[in-house]
């Protein structure tokens, strides 16, 4: 039992960095300039965190939620 929450843990934070540089890229070939992306997921949803650099050089923050 232990060994498969282990490994899903494993799967979960792959699929979490997967989402993390996916997003970042495709930002980048849009010209978003990010400060940071933090990605969490739980049991019910996964959450994001996104600094993006505005053109006032201002830092954002914008949060997604997705059930």
């Amino acid at each position: 039992m232990l060994l498969r929450q282990g490994t899903a843990e494993v799967n979960n934070k792959i699929l979490l960095e997967s989402i993390k540089s996916d997003i970042q890229l495709q930002l980048k070939e849009l010209g978003v300039t990010t400060s940071g992306i933090n990605v969490e997921m739980n049991s019910k949803n996964i959450s994001l965190n996104i600094g993006i650099r505005c053109l006032s050089r201002r830092l954002r923050q914008l949060q997604f939620n997705a059930n």
